[in-house]
């Protein structure tokens, strides 16, 4: 059976090598419950209205209940953010009671809130955020009320907003944070374990120009979430492909190396054979074509004479002129052999 670490050619034999690589970035996603704190998940929620030429105004304030979707780019050696999307979430708000009054007693109309939720959004994902503070600007996110209904009840006459049919919302206000701390005592030899707190600040006003009514809510969501985090770029490539953490040599149920197929950038299920170096006899040289997904890794194409010791091949002797090939590397690198008869390897590192 064909070693499916090897592509052999007769003229020049070809093989590739695995060995180490540093951590990198990952992305996860998960669900933040909101906390219970004080000065956090309570909306403040103001509507005033024109009722017979006189402007009343009445404040409540609604208690958060429920859980905020996000996805998160993260370092995972050093546990810092570059990168944050809302993707969603239940954020429920208990009921209101609003009664507006002229000259402070005399009452003109009623307003009630029935079910409200709210979710919030990214417009353009991922926005960018601050990776030495865990600061974005919440301007980039959006929170929008989209079930539940508000009742208005003035001179008898009532009517009712379906936020379902119709949302309200827009962009927030401020500066949001999301911030990861260790929990030391919970890592492992392959992940690490953060406790990431994310906030976002709303501050919206909806106008209603045919009524006249404004909507004003104000306030800050905070939401936590513990992550167990891959320790490098290829446990979490793993960990997403339901492999476990095999170590990075290992061979997978396909029978390639787990490493290889990782630093080419490619699924777990797929074979790295149609990436091995194909040599040619005219030159000779020989031929790596890399997926067109990019690879994960740095790749170092080495050589040798006699396969006991190696030494990586010269820049110049690569098509791309450069050598190790960079992570993210595409299409066809045509590598010149001259001399006596060579080896050459791909190598990948990994952790």
């Amino acid at each position: 059976m064909k070693n499916p670490l090897f592509s052999i050619n007769p003229l020049v034999p070809v093989f590739l090598f695995l060995g180490a690589l540093p951590s990198g970035g990952a992305q996860v996603s998960g669900t933040f419950p909101l906390v219970t704190e004080t000065g956090f998940n309570r909306l403040t929620v103001k509507i005033k209205a024109t009722q017979n030429g006189t402007t009343v105004q009445d404040t409540e304030t609604s208690t958060l209940t429920g859980a905020m979707n996000a996805r998160l780019m993260v370092n995972v050696a050093t546990g810092k953010v570059s990168g944050l999307e809302f993707t969603g979430g239940n954020v429920n708000f208990s009921n209101l009671s609003f009664d507006f009054l002229v000259a402070g007693f005399f009452s003109v109309a009623t307003a009630t809130t029935n079910g409200l939720v709210g979710s919030p959004s990214t417009p353009a994902p991922p926005a960018l955020v601050e990776t030495a503070t865990g600061n974005f600007d919440a301007a980039l996110h959006e929170f929008t009320i989209n079930a539940g209904t508000l009742t208005t009840n003035a001179g008898g006459e009532t009517s009712t907003i379906d936020f379902a049919a119709t949302p309200a919302g827009g962009p927030g206000v401020g500066t949001g944070t999301i911030v990861l701390t260790e929990l030391t005592a919970q890592a492992t030899a392959t992940t690490r374990t953060w406790r990431a707190v994310l906030t976002l600040p709303v501050d919206t006003t909806q106008i209603d120009e045919a009524s006249g009514s404004e909507v004003t809510i104000k306030g800050t969501l905070k939401g936590r979430k513990d992550f167990v985090i891959a320790k490098t770029e290829f446990h979490a490539w793993t960990m997403e492909g339901g492999l476990g953490t095999p170590p990075f040599d290992s061979i997978l149920p396909n029978g390639a190396r787990a490493g290889m197929v990782w630093a080419l950038g490619l699924a777990p299920g797929n074979l790295p054979d149609a990436h091995f170096p194909v040599v040619s006899a005219v030159g000779p040289a020989a031929t790596i074509t890399l997926p067109a997904v990019g690879t994960a890794a740095p790749l170092t194409v080495e050589i040798s004479d006699n396969l006991s010791s190696w030494s990586d091949a010269p820049p110049a002797t690569l098509s791309g002129g450069v050598n190790p090939l960079p992570q993210g590397s595409v299409g066809a690198v045509t590598v010149s052999l001259s001399g006596p008869k060579k080896f050459i390897r791909l190598r990948a590192v990994g952790p």
